[in-house]
């Protein structure tokens, strides 16, 4: 019986970490995942402490979000692109979700996913997002990355970064 148990546990494990992000898009939008990188690391000694001193409890959450300023030409295509990342630790496993965005204009890739975090462990999600985008007028158009990451103990953290379109 432990042995079925115990190979139950691989299983439930090895879905957990097959599940798939949903990505919704705008309608008309192009554009999609350019990379993903997930890493997961046993905490330190310091980690602990750190935890412990900023009375997170046991779970904290780390944000980033970076866009890419670009230059184009008027009716050129080109590509608007942003890097994610979230960082989760826990002593104790517990669950998280994390919310990337892609925004040009109102026009939106979403990234999203609720995932586990193992006990004892720092787990980082990146994700780098793409738009493809043409301006048919001259200017400078702003876009944004949004990155969010949420536990019930650290509660939700928020990164924007923003980055210009300059169109010639």
């Amino acid at each position: 019986m432990r042995n079925l148990f115990a190979g139950l546990g691989i299983m439930v494990a090895c879905s957990v970490a097959a599940a798939e992000p949903k990505l919704q898009m705008t309608p008309g939008v192009t554009g999609g995942v350019l990379s993903t990188q997930i890493t997961t690391t046993m905490l330190t000694d310091a980690d602990r402490a750190r935890i412990k001193s900023a009375n997170i409890m046991t779970a904290s959450a780390e944000v980033y979000a970076g866009a890419v300023n670009i230059t184009l030409n008027r009716g050129q295509a080109g590509v608007a692109r942003s890097t994610h990342s979230v960082c989760f630790e826990t002593w104790l496993t517990t669950e998280a979700d994390y919310k990337f965005t892609i925004d040009v204009g109102g026009r939106q890739i979403v990234m999203s996913d609720h995932i586990v975090i193992p006990n004892d462990r720092r787990t980082c999600v990146q994700h780098e997002l793409y738009e493809n985008v043409v301006f048919n007028s001259p200017g400078a158009y702003t876009y944004y990355a949004v990155t969010t990451g949420t536990t019930k103990l650290a509660g939700e953290k928020r990164a924007v970064g923003q980055a210009t379109i300059s169109v010639r």
